[in-house]
C-alpha cells in the first residue's frame, strides 16, 4: 500500500508563533492567507502499519525540535490501494531561515513542495 502524506505550511509573525506555542492561539485562528505551501510525500509501506488519527509520524525533513508530526486525518482508497495521511499544519516564523530554506530542505528529503 502507498501512503500519501499531506501537510500545510504556515508562515506567521513572531507574536503569532509564540501564541501558538503557548496555546493561547490555535492554527484554526490563522487566516488562510498565512498558508505558504502544501507539502506531499508518497511512500510505499508494503504491509507495515498505517498511522492512525492522534498518532505521530517522523521524517528526516522536519527540524529536530519538531521531528514528530501528529496525524489529523486518514483516508483509504481501496480502488487504487493508497492511504492519504493528513498531518497537523507546520507553523514557522515568516522570513526566518527555516522559512526561506523550506523548499530546498523539503525537496532534499523527498517531499514535493507546492508554493502558494
Amino acid at each position: 500500500m502507498k501512503l500519501n502524506f499531506y501537510q500545510l505550511q504556515y508562515a506567521v509573525s513572531e507574536a503569532e508563533y509564540e501564541a501558538i506555542q503557548d496555546n493561547t492561539m490555535s492554527v484554526k485562528d490563522l487566516s488562510v492567507k498565512k498558508v505558504t505551501a502544501i507539502l506531499t510525500k508518497e511512500t510505499d509501506i508494503g504491509d507495515q502499519a498505517i498511522p492512525h488519527i492522534g498518532e505521530s509520524v517522523s521524517d528526516s525533513y522536519w527540524p529536530s525540535d519538531f521531528s514528530e508530526q501528529k496525524v489529523t486525518n486518514v483516508c483509504y482508497s481501496y480502488s487504487d490501494n493508497t492511504c492519504t495521511i493528513t498531518l497537523e499544519p507546520f507553523v514557522m516564523v515568516a522570513d526566518s531561515m527555516l522559512h526561506t530554506e523550506l523548499e530546498r530542505i523539503a525537496t532534499l528529503h523527498g517531499w514535493k513542495y507546492q508554493k502558494l
